[in-house]
């Protein structure tokens, strides 16, 4: 999505500020290739934008499907789990706790809504591109702290403003509703072409938007959803693999196999190995 960042991690709550807003970030990193997942609450207040891969991210009360380009947060002292399914580009800002009334009066945070995905990605582009630029600035002039707050509290509201893009026309509004469908009935039995059907499309036709505005063709999409739920399973029980390829509707478990390692790049096996839940405090680091 963006040039390769030349920064990790840059903490910014120690500079002073000559015009300080309401708004005052205290850390910004940069993870080009992340693998590993996190379980645990934050002390802070943060924003992770996904600008690659994809994954899961879940509380206590749902779960949702983490695709890029998108923003998930972390809230003071809520418990959250996230992390790709093989790995993912991740930007993150993490602001203290005492701004969030500030984030709450500025809608730059709403209750309830933890994931939001991103439609129109080129303005979001441009203020990474803004921000990279302004952290990377060198000896030259050296960090302007009160530009990194304005452009990442821009980066903010661009991304919330992307979300809210209208959907472009109806042939993507139908496209977006059977994705829905699938989303909410991948564990049952779908025939893309009646869907294709009852929203108004030929199954060649269907195929056609669908690829252009999903991205990846239908079956391919609907084993996705399906391998990303086996990951679940594998991770949060102990079902053998094949009493989980039979619950994520794959008749054959070696099919299953195949595909699993096709998508995650690594066995079932050695996915659950990797991935088991670790015992207290082995994720103890503070970073998203």
């Amino acid at each position: 999505m963006i040039k390769d960042m030349d920064f990790s991690s840059i903490h910014l709550a120690p500079l002073p500020r000559r015009f300080p807003g309401l708004l005052q970030v205290g850390t910004v990193g940069y993870i080009p290739h992340k693998q590993n997942w996190i379980r645990h609450p934050f002390s802070t207040f943060n924003f992770s934008f996904i600008l690659k891969g994809a994954g899961l991210y879940r509380t206590a009360q749902r779960e949702w499907e983490v695709r890029a380009p998108c923003v998930i947060t972390q809230w003071p002292g809520v418990h959250v789990e996230y992390g790709p399914h093989l790995e993912w580009e991740e930007l993150y800002l993490i602001y203290d706790a005492a701004h969030m009334a500030a984030l709450r009066r500025s809608q730059l945070v709403k209750d309830g809504k933890p994931v939001w995905y991103l439609q129109d990605p080129g303005p979001v582009r441009r203020r990474l591109d803004e921000l990279n630029e302004a952290l990377t600035a060198g000896e030259e002039g050296g960090i302007s702290p009160d530009r990194v707050d304005r452009i990442c509290e821009s980066l903010v509201m661009e991304s919330l403003i992307s979300e809210t893009t209208p959907v472009s026309g109806p042939h993507e509004r139908a496209i977006l509703a059977a994705r829905a469908q699938v989303e909410a009935g991948f564990l049952g039995e779908i025939d893309f072409d009646k869907l294709a059907l009852e929203h108004g499309f030929s199954p060649s036709s269907f195929r056609r938007h669908w690829n252009e505005h999903v991205g990846t063709p239908p079956q391919r999409f609907l084993v996705g959803l399906r391998i990303r739920r086996a990951c679940r399973l594998l991770v949060e029980t102990s079902m053998s693999v094949g009493q989980i390829a039979q619950a994520v509707r794959f008749d054959d478990p070696l099919y299953f196999s195949r595909r699993f390692r096709e998508i995650t790049g690594e066995s079932a096996s050695d996915y659950r190995r990797s991935r088991r839940y670790p015992s207290a405090g082995a994720d103890a680091a503070p970073q998203p």
